[in-house]
């Protein structure tokens, strides 16, 4: 039915390996600057298998691709921003793309010490499913978590509902979705919260339990009970593109 989709990037065959010097670089926890060219490719070689990929530019400034444990960067326009690459070891390593630097990067590979990721556990040891969806209403980042940007794409729509992504959050063991829904229909409807199905499915909650109709003021607008967030956690261990694509609910209507 409908999907979750955290702007990953279509898996493809891997490109032939570049024979531009790879220039190495250790992550330390801070944005990861790769210097990129209009018109050429640059590949970025992780410690682990890249799962998902998130930016908040678009394909006509940057086209993505990734297979195994590299990441296929192209330019098309000049461009300054942010790509997210996550890894089956549930890091998230922030890239700082630009065009503005020079001499650009044919490839880069980046190393870990394992400190980071030993630290990221044990300060996520105690943190459950529902203490995920506490902190993601409450706007905070726990300690070893991760939090992604999104650009509010619609994810699931089925005519009476529509679920839009506001942010995703990454930790060692979990991944948890935050998620703006909105009733389409003139009658109200309650959040599905029960219904709601995805793989490696931990825990679901909601600010609201009811969503009022589609306003027919602008005072009933303002008030937006015809909309609420719901936080959805899950395996980190099942959340790959393919399960990310499979949010779904148990019955076709309220």
């Amino acid at each position: 039915m409908g999907s979750l989709v955290v702007m990953q990037s279509q898996q493809v065959m891997a490109e032939p390996v570049s024979r531009t010097a790879t220039r190495v670089v250790e992550y330390a926890g801070a944005p990861l600057r790769v210097r990129l060219s209009v018109g050429n490719a640059t590949q970025v070689e992780l410690p682990d298998e890249v799962v998902d990929i998130v930016t908040m530019l678009e394909p006509a400034q940057l086209t993505l691709s990734y297979s195994g444990h590299v990441v296929h960067l192209h330019a098309m326009t000049a461009l300054d921003g942010e790509v997210f690459v996550i890894t089956t070891s549930g890091t998230s390593y922030p890239l700082a793309v630009t065009t503005t630097a020079t001499p650009f990067d044919g490839a880069v590979r980046i190393v870990v010490t394992g400190t980071r990721a030993k630290h990221r556990q044990q300060q996520t040891q105690g943190l459950t499913a529902v203490g995920l969806i506490r902190a993601m209403a409450r706007g905070e980042i726990p300690p070893g978590v991760e939090q992604l940007p999104a650009k509010g794409q619609r994810v699931y729509h089925d005519g009476t509902l529509q679920f839009t992504l506001q942010a995703a959050y990454v930790s060692p063991l979990m991944r948890g979705y935050v998620l703006h829904a909105e009733n389409l229909t003139g009658v109200s409807v309650p959040v599905p919260v029960e219904e709601l199905e995805m793989p490696g499915l931990l825990a679901v909650g909601s600010v609201a339990q009811i969503l009022y109709p589609q306003p027919r003021t602008v005072e009933e607008r303002v008030a937006g009970a015809y909309q609420s967030l719901v936080y959805v956690v899950v395996r980190r261990d099942a959340a790959t593109p393919e399960s990310v694509d499979a949010l779904s609910r148990t019955a076709a209507g309220p």
